[in-house]
């Protein structure tokens, strides 16, 4: 069946290869939880040529996660010291905290399943059960439906073809004003909803400390973002 492609395996590839990489831990939050994914990414790592162990922590138990760190200072004496993450948040800061406290900081090459919010390390994590809430009562209002309607029907109504929506879309609201372009000029009920929700999402956004809010429809298409960076009306399974 041959060698598993993901993008977590690609860069992996691609990383032990340019760096002369030969063996990689992977630490875990619950086992109960994360072993699975741990034993599925031994796997593939295996089969990239590269030796693994597996080790896992409590959050809640830092004495464990000092141990997990100094069981990989031992393990890794005079060789790269890769290990790669899986689980959350806060544990990964407690693992980072706990290798300075058993002092084999220096030359650690840090990777993890999934992605972070931007320069994460500098933010606290306390606010993680009031976003969570945010969420689901975002889900569950009827707000998030009208707008998310109200684009995708001005989305799929702008042209039949998806290529020249995109094109137009870009042109007309990726700017150098990002989130300040509140509406532009066109008879395209897509500039209507924009201009009705907008500045709601903006203040959302604001309000929240996000990075920006983004809305996908099933084809993967980006109808909507807040800021309208470079990747805004292009389709992420392109």
């Amino acid at each position: 069946m041959g060698t598993v492609t993901t993008p977590v395996i690609d860069v992996m590839r691609k990383m032990g290869n340019k760096h002369g990489w030969d063996h990689i831990v992977i630490v875990s939050g619950d086992r109960s939880k994360y072993k699975a994914l741990a034993d599925e990414r031994m796997q593939h790592f295996k089969e990239l040529g590269f030796t693994s162990e597996y080790k896992s922590a409590e959050e809640a138990d830092w004495p464990s996660i000092q141990q997990v760190m100094s069981e990989i200072k031992e393990s890794t004496k005079g060789k790269n010291r890769v290990v790669f993450f899986i689980g959350t948040e806060k544990l990964f800061r407690k693992l980072i905290c706990a290798s300075i406290t058993e002092v084999l900081q220096k030359g650690i090459a840090w990777l993890t399943e999934g992605t972070w919010r931007h320069e994460w390390w500098t933010k606290t994590d306390h606010a993680a059960p009031q976003h969570r809430q945010w969420l689901t009562e975002d889900v569950s209002h009827s707000q998030l439906k009208h707008a998310f309607a109200e684009f995708k029907q001005s989305w799929d109504e702008y042209d039949a073809n998806a290529e020249v929506t995109r094109a137009a879309l870009q042109k007309d609201y990726a700017t150098d004003q990002k989130d300040a372009l509140m509406s532009v000029e066109g008879s395209e009920s897509y500039h209507d909803a924009h201009r009705k929700w907008h500045t709601v999402y903006r203040k959302i956004l604001y309000d929240r400390g996000y990075y920006d809010i983004f809305f996908f429809d099933t084809k993967g298409d980006l109808i909507y973002s807040v800021y309208k960076e470079s990747d805004y009306a292009t389709n992420f399974k392109a």
